[in-house]
């Protein structure tokens, strides 16, 4: 039995309605990319009818490829974000494990975690997992805020209530002053 091949709506339909981030290994995708192509070199000017209206075949790459290099660029903007946040975490581990004059073995072993792998993070070598910040913040009794770099308090907050009290003041006043300046 001969598999019936997919026509031109068909293939083209499948292609405008994927997302960009298809898996490129998606054989119906892939499939319906090469027909549409194909297409396109035969008569660039051909249109199809999408959800009842003619669509030109070139609007439909052209539309891929916008969608494809808004997925490239987010991704390489998380990418960096990403990085950044690492670096942060690493450099606050490693500097609150040093007020405490601590090594990174005997860090290892007081949160339960392997030292290769501990070192790796202080080094930047991969993300923390969440269960590692929280051992250490529980360890040394500081914020998840401070390790992943939210705030540069290092102790929980608030210290006191006077110093909680003082900075509600301030930003009162801070509003105010914001408030009569409108």
């Amino acid at each position: 039995m001969k598999k019936e091949e997919m026509t031109l709506e068909e293939a083209a339909s499948i292609v405008f309605e994927s997302s960009p981030t298809r898996k490129k290994y998606d054989m119906p995708y892939q499939e319906a990319l090469a027909i549409v192509n194909q297409a396109i070199k035969k008569d660039p000017t051909q249109k199809v009818l999408l959800q009842n209206k003619p669509v030109p075949l070139s609007t439909i790459i052209n539309s891929m490829s916008e969608a494809a290099k808004t997925g490239l660029d987010y991704n390489a903007k998380m990418n960096a974000d990403r990085k950044t946040r690492r670096k942060i975490i690493a450099e606050r581990m490693k500097r609150i494990r040093q007020l405490h004059k601590m090594t990174q073995e005997e860090i290892s072993r007081a949160i339960g975690w392997n030292v290769l792998t501990y070192r790796g993070y202080e080094n930047c070598k991969s993300d923390v997992p969440i269960v590692i910040l929280i051992r250490l913040a529980d360890y040394y009794n500081i914020t998840m805020d401070y390790l992943t770099g939210r705030t540069d308090n290092h102790k929980d907050f608030p210290q006191s209530n006077s110093e909680l009290e003082e900075r509600i003041t301030r930003l009162e006043e801070a509003l105010s002053n914001i408030s009569s300046a409108n």
